[in-house]
């Protein structure tokens, strides 16, 4: 995939100004809400349009195929403690607005969530797959890995284009887990895979909780951090995320009051468990995005040791290098602060680990600093705009790359030799009339329209070696005219064949449209002037503007997107005045 940082700036203007970036195109009859029933897979639902999701003209996001009529299935994968479902409570993992900044400068005003985002961008089908019931199991447990594995399988076989996988924490070893099970068959039907804060190689933060209270494991600056973190989460129960500790709801009570769970000891960095997962798949685009927390340390920590240093603590659960682990692009959120490591705790701590923590255990700063939203913690990745930009940019890209790149064609027959085989010969010393004047359809200098009899024959390329031979364009028919002469009275144009307007383009599910000349039917609004026609699937009126109309090489054709892929507009229904944009795969000139 290319242009992600481009494409994240274009997306970036789309959040906050409004930009309309997709081309709209009429559905599949096969909608993808209809799909989760005929998987029938545990726990994968389709993410529906929710209330609070609106584009910018303030209607409902829509959720349209794209230009080829497709949708690109998209399956979002919660961690541990969290959910995924997308409903009107908006409760999900990845059903918060991206409201957080890690700069200070200004604030995010988002108008949708982040499946919100992902579903106005056109062209996809977002699904949920959530194991909340089983969420204390290790990902090889049959209710998680296996499920998502079948999950993936089905959404590939019913869209019949490559899944884009979206997955949070513990979610992200699920998926490895999955991946592992379904072997290079299912890796070839995934295209990319977006983490945030997954923790490939385990959990500090699971370490320091496992380790209690043990001195140990607190002279270390970074783990003196997660020790605070902890001791300031421990007696917090609320799960409300809209609540000011739901830095630690988000993830650390599942930990503080179930630490030794199977998923917990799974998640603890070196653990067996974490040994024996599969990899992520050679050759499969693994994009990390991650916190990068960065503490500053001055002052007495437990114990009364002297604790002095800067620590790198990832987004406070999963630090950076585990985070990052096997991903072949990498993107980061970072936050810096500083604290004072002084506490008011005695030479001694409550060895009760439900009891372990009261906030008085921690000093006043850190208390306050905590009370405020961090954007690069664990539980708030999906939070901070910069990294939910950057998944926006992954998926836009990769759906925009699905339709195909236009490729333009120069034709000289007499050259690359595509003038051998034609459909028909024609004579011109048999008719009784035959002569070649200046073409009304492709504007290139050796471009002629020729008469035989009653037949029209336009485009016709003349024999630069033999003047009296053309090869003639009906569609994609080749009609070789031999032993006609040019009218003496032509103006010739002086267009070289590279600079010219196509005369001819076709379409990936094999339309062919041609332009033609004189009369034609009535104007339409926008789409004024009447370039040709199409035959095939999509049948009708090729239209152009006004201003298209020899104001570029690509004349009739319209450049929506800056990426290569041209389109054409066709008016299918003659009564209706409106034209779909369709991509074009090959334009003759």
């Amino acid at each position: 995939m290319k242009g992600v940082r481009v494409m994240s700036s274009v997306l970036a203007a789309a959040l906050t100004l409004g930009i309309v970036v997709s081309v709209g195109s009429p559905a599949r009859a096969d909608e993808p809400a209809s799909w989760t029933s005929s998987c029938n897979v545990p726990g994968l639902a389709f993410a529906p349009v929710i209330s609070k999701d609106q584009d910018n003209s303030r209607t409902p996001v829509k959720v349209r195929a794209d230009a080829r009529g497709k949708y690109v299935p998209i399956v979002y994968v919660h961690g541990w403690t969290g959910a995924s479902t997308h409903n009107e409570a908006a409760k999900g993992a990845f059903s918060a607005k991206p409201d957080l900044l890690t700069s200070k400068i200004g604030t995010a005003a988002p108008t949708r969530t982040l499946i919100g985002n992902v579903q106005d961008l056109g062209g996809t089908a977002v699904f949920t797959f959530d194991y909340e019931k089983y969420a204390s199991r290790w990902v090889t447990d049959s209710n998680i890995g296996r499920p998502l594995a079948d999950a993936l399988n089905c959404l590939y076989d019913r869209s019949g284009e490559k899944v884009i996988v979206v997955a949070h924490s513990m979610g992200g070893l699920a998926t490895r887990q999955a991946l592992g099970l379904g072997g290079s068959a299912l890796a070839a039907k995934v295209s990319q895979v977006i983490t945030f804060g997954t923790p490939n190689t385990g959990s500090i933060g699971a370490a320091v909780a496992a380790l209690g209270v043990e001195a140990a494991g607190l002279t270390n600056v970074t783990m003196f951090v997660f020790r605070m973190w902890l001791s300031y989460c421990g007696k917090l129960k609320s799960e409300d995320l809209n609540r000011s500790d739901l830095l630690c709801a988000a993830f650390l009570p599942a930990w503080l009051l179930s630490f030794d769970s199977e998923a917990a000891k799974a998640l603890r960095s070196g653990s067996q468990q974490l040994r024996d997962l599969p990899p992520w798949p050679s050759g499969l685009p693994v994009h990390s995005l991650a916190g990068a927390a960065q503490f500053t340390l001055v002052g007495q920590g437990f114990f009364k040791q002297e604790i002095q240093g800067e620590a790198g603590v990832g987004d406070i659960v999963v630090d950076l290098g585990s985070a990052q682990a096997g991903a072949t692009t990498k993107k980061q959120a970072a936050c810096s602060y500083e604290m004072e490591g002084y506490t008011n705790v005695f030479n001694g701590i409550r060895t009760d680990w439900l009891g372990i923590a009261t906030k008085n255990e921690v000093s006043r700063s850190f208390v306050n600093l905590l009370t405020q939203p961090i954007p690069c913690f664990h539980g708030n990745l999906m939070r901070n705009m910069d990294l939910a930009l950057e998944q926006l940019g992954y998926i836009a890209d990769d759906v925009q790359s699905r339709i195909p790149t236009t490729k333009v064609v120069t034709i000289r027959p007499w050259v690359d030799g595509s003038e051998a085989n034609p459909n028909r010969v024609i004579d011109g010393r048999t008719a009784k009339k035959a002569f070649c004047s200046g073409s009304n359809v492709a504007g290139r200098a050796d471009a002629f329209r020729c008469f035989v009899d009653q037949g029209v024959h336009d485009p016709c390329l003349q024999n630069p070696a033999k003047i009296t031979e053309y090869l003639c364009y009906f569609g994609l028919e080749k009609v070789l005219i031999q032993n006609v002469r040019a009218d003496s009275t032509r103006v010739p144009s002086t267009t070289a064949p590279e600079q010219s307007s196509p005369f001819l383009v076709t379409l990936a599910d094999g339309t062919v449209c041609r332009t033609s000349s004189g009369a034609g039917p009535p104007a339409i609004q926008g789409y004024p002037y009447w370039a040709g026609s199409c035959s095939g699937p999509h049948s009708g009126i090729w239209r152009a503007r006004d201003a298209d109309r020899g104001a570029n090489p690509m004349s009739g054709l319209l450049d929506k997107t800056s990426s290569g892929t041209w389109h054409i507009a066709i008016e299918e229904d003659a009564k209706s005045g409106k034209v779909t944009l369709y991509p074009v795969a090959l334009a003759y000139r």
